[in-house]
């Protein structure tokens, strides 16, 4: 379970198994403590939502100060709902909304001291990767598409195959996300999820009446342990987006009308 911590109205979590490393700076958080406005209120951290662009600049000011790094420092994601990871610089960081050359991709990573990279999520499974061995640092999202296509297991490789790092170094940190007791879908997201990841994934699929629930973060944790991940070293929020609305905002539950949430995650 992730602990909870509050800074004037902002409302934020942290995971414990992240905290204990000195040189990391990270959070989720939360929809409160923002200046947005209507159903964006109030910690809207996404630019393509209607959003007043100062209003969610001023909400990263916010979640900087909390973090104690600068504005300058944030590097977000561009979520497709693919499969690419892409080595952030130092040159990526500080550019709101991010730099439309940069090629869309839901999967940041670097060894790059002082860069704070930003993975957005309102339903799909985020994750926070640290390797304190090799120095690097990364986050990734994954929707049910971006599970199909094993993100998080070509976010391990990319981390390998560029910073070598050994899986087993790995810790993974996983944000607030739908739970399989909210993630009721038709056939055809379980058809593409078994056909990308054949019955493996029968323990996290179950069939309710006419709809189907989906345990996401379950196939994702199989992922990663089919990845070289320690399963001891892989640690689930303990809240569902879905559930609690009190404090994070859901998709499904809102029919698209919701702000955006983030994890951050900083090596300093």
């Amino acid at each position: 379970m992730m602990q909870k911590n509050t800074m004037g109205d902002l409302i934020y979590f942290t995971s414990p198994q992240l905290s204990e490393q000195k040189e990391l700076k990270h959070l989720f958080t939360s929809r409160l403590g923002g200046v947005s406005k209507g159903h964006l209120s109030s910690l809207n951290l996404g630019f393509s939502l209607g959003d007043n662009r100062e209003n969610v600049i001023k909400n990263y000011e916010k979640i900087c100060l909390a973090l104690k790094v600068p504005l300058s420092s944030v590097v977000p994601s561009k979520q497709v709902h693919g499969d690419a990871v892409y080595v952030v610089c130092k040159e990526d960081a500080g550019v709101f909304p991010p730099d439309p050359e940069r090629p869309g991709c839901d999967s940041l990573i670097t060894q790059e001291k002082g860069i704070t990279l930003a993975g957005f999520y309102a339903d799909c499974s985020v994750a926070l990767f640290y390797d304190a061995k090799q120095k690097a640092i990364g986050v990734a999202h994954s929707g049910w598409r971006g599970t199909a296509l094993s993100i998080y297991k070509k976010t391990v490789l990319a981390m390998h195959a560029n910073f070598n790092t050994n899986p087993r170094d790995i810790l993974v940190s996983f944000a607030p996300s739908i739970g399989p007791c909210c993630f009721e879908t038709d056939s055809d997201v379980p058809e593409a999820l078994y056909y990308a990841l054949t019955q493996k994934i029968n323990p996290f699929i179950k069939k309710v009446g006419q709809k189907w629930r989906i345990d996401l973060v379950g196939i994702n944790r199989m992922i990663l342990q089919d990845a070289g991940i320690l399963g001891e070293h892989i640690v689930d929020s303990g809240h569902c987006t879905g559930c609690e609305p009190e404090f994070f905002w859901s998709h499904r539950k809102t029919g698209g009308q919701r702000g955006v949430s983030a994890a951050f995650i900083s090596m300093q």
